[in-house]
């Protein structure tokens, strides 16, 4: 994660979870980014883009349950 990112978390900001897909915050299907939003009420801190683990799995040719 970036520093800022871990700084906010660290000083008690609230970390909320956005899923795709979202244009807004560039996520497509299948990938989540989260945003800590600052105690103090500064500028909200983006996370890394990261993708869940199911479609990553399908897409690397990996078996779905079932």
């Amino acid at each position: 994660m970036p520093e800022a990112f871990d700084r906010c978390v660290r000083g008690g900001g609230r970390v909320r979870t956005i899923k795709g897909p979202n244009k807004r915050m560039g996520l497509k299907a299948g990938q989540y980014r989260h945003i800590c939003f600052p105690k103090d009420g500064g500028h909200p801190v983006l996370g890394e883009i990261k993708e869940n683990s199911l479609e990553k799995a399908l897409r690397k040719g990996g078996k779905s349950g079932g």
